[in-house]
């Protein structure tokens, strides 16, 4: 019986999000996780968090919620 395929991100009630960091920042953050024991994944998802707390409830009450059109390409001149 062959395994169970493995859930995408997004399954598991998580998005898959690309973002471009300095390479020298990236290496940083990974020497750090290995020696923490942590993963990349873990130590953005904890600086996020830790960075958001850091707002005052007036400045998360004017957040928008953040929404991205992809441009219609069949449209476009």
């Amino acid at each position: 019986m062959a395994p169970a395929p493995k859930r995408l991100p997004a399954a598991r009630g998580r998005r898959l999000v690309a973002i471009e960091l300095p390479p020298d920042l990236v290496k940083r953050a990974r020497m750090y996780a290995a020696t923490h024991t942590t993963t990349l994944r873990t130590l953005v998802e904890e600086g996020l968090r830790w960075r958001l707390r850091q707002r005052t409830p007036k400045e998360n009450q004017a957040m928008a919620p953040y929404t991205r059109r992809r441009k219609d390409r069949t449209h476009e001149g």
